[in-house]
Parts: C-alpha cells; structure tokens; sequence
C-alpha cells in the first residue's frame, strides 16, 4: 500500500501523525517506443514528495525535556524511520516525563467512520536504546474537539521492531490531527517510528505515513483554499484519495475568489539546490473535479522564473497522466529553490467564487 515519494507537519508535546508517494527510484519501459526510460535518482532525498508530513518537536511535558528528531534508516531491515533521541532531567519521577514530537500543520480533515471505517491504527517501534514505554494516540478534529485518547503499554527490546496498535470505536467526527506521545520517558532513551498505518474495515491496511526523510515543505498560496484558517500552515498531504493507494497525495483546494490573482500555487520550498539540468519533462497523476482548469509547473532559481505549458485532465474526478517538458529559457538548473504546481483559477467555466479541487501524486522528474 506505499510508495516512494511525498511530505508533512506536526503540533504540540505530542507525536503527530498527519499524513503519500512521488519519485520512483526505477527505470520505467515506454510500451509504444520499447525505450528505457530512466527517471533521475535525487541524492538526499529531495523528491519523496507526497507520501510524508513535516515533522518537528516540542518541549515535552516534563521539567527540561528536550527532544531531537531526525530520519534515518535503521535496524538489520534498514528500515525508514523518523529517530527521536530524548534528554531527560533526573526529577525523581518519571511518570511526568512524556515527549511529544507532532506534524505542526493541520492535514485536511478526513472521514474515519461508515462502511469503510477505520478500524485501528498501528505503528512499528524500535528502541535504540532504553526499555519498555508507555505510548499514547490522541486524535483530534478540526476544532481541536478530542475524538480518541488511549494509552498503549508494550515491553520494547532495544533492537527489535514491535507493532503498537489502538483498536479505534467509532469515530464519527472528521479526524484532523493524529498525535502519538511517548511516555515515562528517561534521559538517553532513543525511540524509531517506522510504517504508520491505518486498517480499514474493507479497504484493509493501509500506509498512511512512510517516513522517508522529506528536505523541503509545501506552501499553498493565492487561490488555494485553506481548510484550517485558525493560524497554523494547512499541511497539504492527504490520505483521502491517492493514486496507486500510495501512502498521502498533494491536496490542492482552491477558491477562484480567494484572491486577486487568478492561480492557486502550491510551492516546495527549501529545495537546497535541486538539480534538474539532465531533466527533460515532469509527469505527475491528477485527480481533478474540474477539466477545464489548466495546470502548470513552474521553477525559480533566484532571479529567473519559467512556467511550464498548461495541461488539462480530460475526465473529471479520476486518476489521469500529465506531463510537461521543461520550459525553454534561462535558468540556473542545477541549483533551483523552488517549483511548483499552479493552477489557472480564471476560466470561462469557472465563476467567480467557485471552489474546487485537485490531487496531484507519483511525481517523476525524467532524463
């Protein structure tokens, strides 16, 4: 049920699991032509684009507590996982020791109940080094209202992978932030998240967070219509519906009167220099309720800007393959700062005020 690919965000003294998949590491063969094409293997992992949230930390709830979060793979399975090394004062009682590490953004609320209802939620943890801990879910909607809290107790043997699970009842409001917080926590103790998941009553499992390190974010502006208008940043990867049943997709709402300017952009930011000079197009799936909308890519180096030509899906509401040659022009491609994915919010289809919305997933950047 994963992919490769995506991004993410976090919120507070908590463990927050917001919510894909992107750039495939293979060689792909055109069934027309019979010639290999290869798409470009980014060091650092710069283009797992749609399947993890942005991950940060807090203070943790006891006196002191300071927590370092970082991704790496680990285990004799070299596993991908968000690390989290935790330094704790010696007060005496470590039953006020709990370290929460959270996606700061708000993913777009998500239906948990009806036929499909979601069932349980699971996650792989290894000790690197400490022993057993207390690790509690809290699950939250929208307006911050508790919809599930529930504490799991399991004995982790440092080097071995254990699954903690919470069977859910219930949850018939739409789910917004997932947070897991780990619990009577000591100095040195260092904790590995891997494979966050979901079951669903018929879909089954599924991988609703991978934990490939992400080195950027995504910012939507513009037009894009946030869902969270309370001052924290909309985190734009969404379990809701990703192609391939991927692990999240890139979730675009937009609004054609949500500003002046008549284009939604969803921009990744803090790109450290990405090489695209061996690029010759970019293909992305879309999933979009509107076929007449034009959608384009366009790059920034610093002082140059190129858009792509606009492609339109030819099907509402379904699964469809775009691609776009890399814009003619000037521009530093070895060393971009950020791309992004645009869509013109002004045509003769759409009235002022309109909303809408667009899924973009599988990103490839091809040589």
């Amino acid at each position: 049920m994963q992919r490769i690919g995506k991004i993410l965000y976090i919120c507070p003294v908590v463990f927050i699991f917001l919510m894909s998949s992107c750039l495939k590491h293979v060689f792909a063969a055109s069934a027309d032509f019979k010639v290999a094409v290869r798409i470009i293997n980014f060091d650092r992992n710069l283009l797992k684009m749609c399947d993890n949230h942005e991950w940060e930390a807090s203070d943790g709830w006891g006196s002191g507590i300071t927590i370092n979060l970082s991704y790496s793979k680990y285990g004799t399975d070299e596993r991908n996982s968000l690390r989290a090394g935790f330094t704790v004062p010696d007060d005496g009682d470590p039953n006020n020791n709990w370290g929460p590490f959270y996606v700061q953004n708000c993913f777009a609320p998500e239906g948990w109940s009806g036929t499909n209802k979601v069932l349980k939620v699971e996650v792989d943890v290894l000790m690197e080094s400490g022993a057993g801990r207390q690790i509690e879910l809290l699950l939250k909607s929208i307006s911050d209202a508790q919809l599930y809290k529930s504490t799991s107790e399991i004995v982790l043997t440092p080097g071995d992978w254990v699954t903690m699970e919470w069977n859910l009842p219930d949850i018939t409001d739409e789910v917004a932030v997932l947070t897991i917080i780990p619990m009577k926590l000591q100095d040195n103790d260092i904790m590995h998240f891997s494979n966050l998941r979901i079951t669903r009553q018929i879909s089954g499992v599924e991988i609703w967070d991978d934990f490939k390190a992400p080195s950027y974010f995504w910012m939507g502006s513009n037009d894009f219509k946030p869902w969270n208008t309370s001052g924290v940043r909309n985190d734009p990867i969404s379990h809701k519906i990703t192609h391939n049943n991927s692990a999240g997709a890139l979730y675009i709402p937009w609004d054609s009167g949500q500003s002046t300017e008549p284009v939604a952009k969803m921009e990744a930011l803090n790109l450290y220099g990405m090489d695209l000079t061996s690029c010759t197009k970019i293909r992305a799936w879309v999933y979009s309720d509107q076929i007449d909308a034009p959608i384009y890519m366009a790059f920034w180096d610093g002082p140059h800007y190129l858009p792509t030509t606009p492609q339109t899906v030819t099907t509402a509401n379904n699964w469809e393959l775009l691609e776009w040659n890399k814009p003619a022009g000037e521009m530093d491609w070895a060393c971009l700062k950020v791309f992004m994915f645009m869509i013109d919010t002004e045509t003769p289809d759409v009235l002022p005020g309109e909303k809408h919305e667009i899924y973009i997933d599988d990103i490839e950047f091809v040589e």
